[in-house]
């Protein structure tokens, strides 16, 4: 919805450039404002028609210009108005409303996602912040079934995306490597493929990456021990194979986060590793001999008898 106010005041200038074209410059602000209606051609165009809404005078309408052409320039403006808010201002919306159009949600879960608001931000399950950018989108375990998409790496101010416990399927798009505020990715109990996106690793601020219980297939990406601020990492019950890396911010993590996959064998089934130096096997032999040796004389001086003073 748009709301287009009419505002009258003086107008020093009234002329019209071309056709459903027109300048007016008023001493009501310091800058002329220029409106081709017939295109969105300039980019310097899209935003004078912004500045326009932001100061709250969406159409200006002089005094003694005919009343039918001011009607027509009025219909063109409301028009182009519309197309450029929402370009400019519903792109996230756009984004939200792909991943629905690839999703079956059984339990209306999406029922309130309606692509012809301003913003996504009263939709249900999605949190904005104060300048009505999308935070956190909450769908675990809301009987989902589809696939991610490409669209929800243009979210770039999220924060949580939580779509555990459902149906997902298909790969982990690339561009989720964008989500640069992402804090906890939550993708776990799906039915994932494909590889971990190397993208991944520049999610700089992230702190929990739960992924297990799907079957992603591939290696560890190296990128991902980068993330210095991981906190809590599940890769488990996957299909992953190769080594598991221990540098970074893995040397953190147990292998608990890693179990029910087909790393190599022997370094899937090392325990962690001790500061304490191991025993070696001819050390504990003489420990244990010198421990018989000390228990044999304490018998000996114990049986002994007493001597005569």
């Amino acid at each position: 919805m748009v709301l287009v106010s009419l505002s009258f005041f003086p107008v020093n200038q009234f002329r019209v450039i071309r056709s459903r074209s027109f300048e007016i410059e008023s001493t009501y602000r310091p800058y002329p404002f220029i409106f081709p209606i017939a295109h969105l051609g300039p980019l310097s165009s899209i935003e004078y028609m912004k500045r326009l809404f932001d100061h709250r005078a969406s159409v200006i309408i002089p005094m003694g210009v005919a009343a039918k052409r001011v009607i027509s320039d009025l219909f063109w403006l409301i028009l182009v108005s519309c197309i450029v808010l929402r370009a400019s201002g519903n792109f996230e919306g756009d984004a939200l409303n792909a991943f629905k159009s690839n999703l079956a949600d059984p339990n209306n879960a999406l029922q309130s996602w309606d692509p012809t608001l301003v913003n996504p931000c009263t939709w249900s399950n999605i949190t904005c912040d104060s300048d009505n950018s999308v935070t956190r989108i909450d769908l675990g375990n809301a009987n989902l079934s589809g696939q991610l998409v490409p669209q929800l790496g243009q979210l770039t101010q999220l924060q949580y995306l939580e779509l555990y416990r459902n149906n997902i399927s298909g790969g982990i798009p690339d561009e989720l490597g964008n989500l640069t505020n992402l804090v906890s990715m939550d993708l776990y109990l799906n039915s994932l493929t494909g590889p971990i996106p190397t993208t991944l690793g520049k999610l700089s601020k992230l702190r929990f990456m739960r992924l297990n219980n799907n079957s992603l297939t591939g290696t560890i990406p190296m990128s991902l021990t980068t993330i210095s601020t991981l906190q809590v990492l599940d890769l488990s019950y996957n299909k992953l194979t190769g080594d598991i890396p221990g540098n970074g911010s893995f040397s953190l993590f147990t292998s608990s986060s890693f179990m029910g996959n087909n790393f190599d064998a022997r370094q899937a089934a090392a325990p962690p590793t001790s500061s304490a130096a191991p025993v070696s096997a001819t050390a504990g032999v003489s420990l244990l001999l010198i421990a018989l040796h000390a228990i044999a004389l304490a018998l000996c001086l114990h049986n002994r008898p007493d001597q005569p003073l």
